[in-house]
């Protein structure tokens, strides 16, 4: 893909993007009973996300992910990417109680429409590409103590997962973004601040959430902005930008210090963020 400008279309990067798979390629091993249905979605949306990761680091990822979907579920000592997940029938009898019976069906085709999986699976996929650079560095890397990978900030922890939803969810969160610019979390501490809903309540966390709100909308308005970012930075400076950045941070270099390193970003925080704000204002997220 060739890098694109501020007034590029985002219709042309989303299509990119979301373009449906040629070829199925099965990149999982799934453990327990489960329909045939079940298994093809669940092939699909492991395919789907293994693409975005190819899209995201520049390269097929050759190992498979383990998805157990046994009743007593425990990863087998050679598992590589393992995934405990849920059949419908075991998804129905989690969600049962907690939502009117006559919702049920509705509450499992929720999760199953907006690709739950795939998210989570960006998260693994994720954790996997850090654990492989961080073999090969030898500094002295941060621990950031956070929601997810130790040595990666919240805001990189989400952005890839977020990116490898399905693309109607995230078409929302992008358009949720958009209308509450005048919301967003500062940069200054979007990059360094603890998921909303992380264990560790400090003071700084709690300072996410816009004034009157809940914590939900915070929730909300995190992931929101981490996949709009993600997909300014790919509009920006290329499709490796992200991959870059996580490069970076995992040698335990700070934004402030990534900036200047890479061309077409503005080279401070706050010049960043102005910019993410302006080319936010004019992309068509429909």
């Amino acid at each position: 893909m060739i890098f694109m400008s501020l007034t590029t279309p985002i219709l042309l990067l989303l299509t990119s993007i979301f373009s449906p798979l040629q070829d199925t390629v099965v990149k999982c091993t799934i453990l327990g009973d489960t329909t045939a249905a079940e298994r093809k979605a669940i092939e699909s949306d492991v395919s789907y996300t293994y693409e975005k990761y190819k899209h995201a680091f520049g390269y097929e990822l050759k190992v498979t992910t383990l998805i157990d979907l046994r009743d007593k579920k425990s990863r087998p000592s050679d598992a590589v990417i393992y995934m405990s997940w849920m059949t419908d029938s075991q998804l129905r009898a989690k969600i049962k109680g907690q939502v009117p019976d006559e919702q049920l069906d509705d509450a499992v085709d929720f999760v199953r429409e907006n690709r739950a999986l795939t998210h989570e699976l960006g998260h693994d996929l994720l954790f996997y590409y850090a654990n492989s650079k961080l073999s090969s560095i030898s500094v002295n890397l941060p621990d950031f103590g956070r929601y997810g990978h130790k040595n990666l900030p919240d805001w990189i922890d989400e952005s890839f997962p977020v990116f490898c939803e399905d693309s109607n969810l995230l078409k929302s969160r992008l358009r949720f973004a958009q209308n509450n610019l005048d919301r967003n979390i500062p940069f200054s501490r979007f990059f360094m601040m603890k998921h909303p809903n992380s264990d560790d309540k400090e003071e700084e966390n709690n300072s996410t959430k816009p004034a009157g709100k809940d914590s939900r909308e915070s929730v909300t308005s995190f992931y929101a902005q981490a996949g709009a970012f993600y997909l300014y930075l790919e509009a920006k400076a290329g499709p490796l930008t992200f991959k870059k950045i996580v490069d970076k941070t995992l040698e335990s270099k700070s934004m402030s210090e990534i900036l200047p390193t890479i061309s077409g970003l503005p080279h401070t925080v706050e010049a960043l963020e102005n910019d993410w704000k302006n080319w936010m204002k004019i992309q068509d997220f429909s």
